[in-house]
């Protein structure tokens, strides 16, 4: 079992939300020391927490970032904490009153000190509509009439050789993107946001950059791409790679991404079941209306919806999007 990277550790999570958190983990160890007669709770309690830090660390994925582990872990013993200010509260000496006080410095806690973003050294791009069609979309600037009253102005006598710099250069269409759609509410949003900055300072180059755009920032532009910001709809948070002004690659994986896939395994099945040579068999790839029958076409539409739903869980966020190889560096040997 591997940790997640502990770069910069120190200045990443010394936040007042982490401090914070932190701080509510240490309530229940601090009160069971003070209470000395009962040294069996406080074996037993210290005992507990341990397994439950254990259990919580190997859980976790080595992908994961630190903050992601901290967040894990202090919300399990934060919980523990609670419950065991509820049961010992007669062996400690304190009343529900003490119990009702850490739950709510817990919940101003969480609205006083939301957490942030990455706070170690990053190159994570925050688009805007404007930018996101500009750079992402490769679209023209929208121009905008301004009717003003007409001024009188001076002529200079000579002409200026000088003229006016650029605002910015033109975007690469060679270049890829990968954007994060992501909604600050959403917990695997910021969770995903927290992994791409980190991955920034890492492989982000001339030919790959990384890019995050938010809901509350740029609705419209949501509501155009067809992305939900419902959390009732599962949009959220959504990666696209972009080359070219088009999208290459997405996760979770689009319909027609998600019907291919389920040709492919189709074709594979029968070939097995068949023992013919991989790839004898091919997969129609028809139009996405074509179908013999309707029970056929329904059970198509819960297949298509079931891969799009595993999408979400199954995918390795640096070799999904080949970012090594996107990035003209040379691929790790796994």
């Amino acid at each position: 079992m591997s940790l997640p990277d502990t770069r910069d550790v120190v200045k990443r999570l010394s936040h007042a939300h982490y401090v914070a958190n932190s701080l509510l983990c240490a309530v229940l160890p601090a009160l069971l020391l003070l209470a000395l007669h009962s040294s069996p709770t406080v074996t037993t309690a210290l005992v507990a927490a341990l397994a439950l830090l254990a259990l919580s660390v190997g859980l976790r994925k080595s992908s994961d970032n630190i903050e992601s582990l901290h967040e894990s872990v202090t919300f399990q013993l934060r919980l523990f904490n609670l419950f065991g200010l509820f049961f010992l509260r007669n062996e400690i000496g304190i009343t529900k009153g003490w119990v009702l006080a850490y739950f709510a410095a817990w919940m101003v806690c969480s609205f006083l000190f939301p957490q942030p973003s990455y706070l170690g050294p990053h190159k994570l791009k925050v688009l805007t509509p404007e930018s996101f069609d500009t750079h992402i979309l490769l679209l023209s600037p929208a121009k905008y009439v301004h009717l003003d009253e007409p001024k009188i102005v001076e002529l200079p006598d000579e002409p200026s050789d000088q003229s006016a710099p650029l605002a910015s250069s033109p975007p690469d269409p060679t270049q890829f993107h990968l954007v994060l759609f992501y909604a600050d509410y959403d917990k695997k949003s910021r969770d995903l946001e927290l992994t791409l900055a980190r991955l920034s300072n890492e492989l982000a180059t001339s030919q790959l950059d990384f890019c995050v755009l938010d809901s509350a920032k740029a609705p419209t532009t949501f509501y155009d791409l067809g992305i939900s910001t419902s959390p009732m709809a599962f949009d959220i948070p959504q990666l696209r790679l972009y080359r070219g002004g088009k999208v290459v690659q997405q996760y979770p994986l689009s319909e027609g991404e998600a019907r291919r896939k389920m040709r492919r395994e189709r074709s594979t099945k029968l070939e097995e079941d068949l023992g013919v040579k991989a790839g004898t068999i091919e997969s129609d790839d028809g139009s996405e209306d074509e179908g013999a029958e309707s029970d056929a076409e329904s059970e198509d539409e819960r297949e298509v919806q079931r891969i799009r739903d595993m999408s979400r869980f199954k995918w390795d966020r640096k070799r999904t999007f080949r970012l090594r190889e996107r990035a003209g560096l040379l691929p790790q040997n796994s």
